[in-house]
């Protein structure tokens, strides 16, 4: 209990840094968020995914947690779009966005510092991350493709490279790299494992330090 607590504070605490910043530095607000938002994208967000993936016994992982994570978001996701459908009258259009919020979890952000406090290992995590990444999200992204065919979006691309360019991301990439890299045990050489390390680091302090950034952006905008 201590171990979820503490891994609460931390989150927390970063937050409330970015809350901070955010509320009462409003002149350097924006350049902050807009700072933040590629450095997560393009860097620390993959190098996260990459050390996590390449050092993770992938083999365990795949063969236990991984499948109880696809069977919970295949159900979740199922549950939703009936409902959402039939009850609720959701455009078809919008169904598989709403499909993929229900079945989706915060692994990345919250998952890893909890698991590294509450149970000393980053591998149930990682088993989520890994199903998310690398088979939920490209799933989705071909069905919002394929939607945004169906919708008659004035777009000339053909589907196959829209699909490609939706599930080819920064992310994507890093989580099938590290990925290849734990099926096959490779290890990067100390000089190139190091910088990575160091990127995945400061993963969590800024993207904890964006969420209220863009959180307190929102409630100045709407105000």
């Amino acid at each position: 209990m201590q171990g979820v607590l503490q891994g609460f504070a931390v989150v927390i605490i970063l937050i409330g840094i970015g809350f901070f910043t955010a509320r009462y530095m409003p002149r350097h607000r924006e350049a902050i968020a807009k700072g933040l938002t590629p450095l997560i994208y393009y860097i620390t967000n993959p190098a996260l995914m990459f050390i996590l993936l390449s050092g993770t016994d992938l083999h365990a992982v795949v063969g236990v947690f991984t499948p109880i994570a696809l069977i919970t978001a295949m159900v979740t996701g199922g549950v939703f779009a009936p409902l959402a459908k039939v009850f609720f009258k959701t455009p078809l259009q919008r169904i598989p966005a709403g499909a993929m919020a229900t079945s989706y979890v915060n692994a990345g952000n919250i998952g890893v510092p909890l698991a590294l406090y509450a149970v000393g290992s980053t591998t149930p995590v990682v088993s989520v991350l890994a199903a998310q990444l690398l088979i939920i999200a490209p799933l989705y992204m071909c069905l919002f493709a394929l939607v945004s065919r169906h919708d008659g979006a004035n777009d000339s691309t053909p589907l196959g490279r829209t699909i490609l360019k939706s599930v080819a991301n920064p992310v994507t990439i890093a989580t099938f790299i590290g990925a290849l890299f734990s099926w096959f045990s490779f290890k990067l050489p100390e000089v190139l494992h190091s910088p990575r390390a160091n990127a995945r680091r400061l993963f969590h302090p800024v993207a904890a330090h964006g969420i209220r950034h863009v959180a307190v952006r929102a409630e100045a905008l709407g105000g």
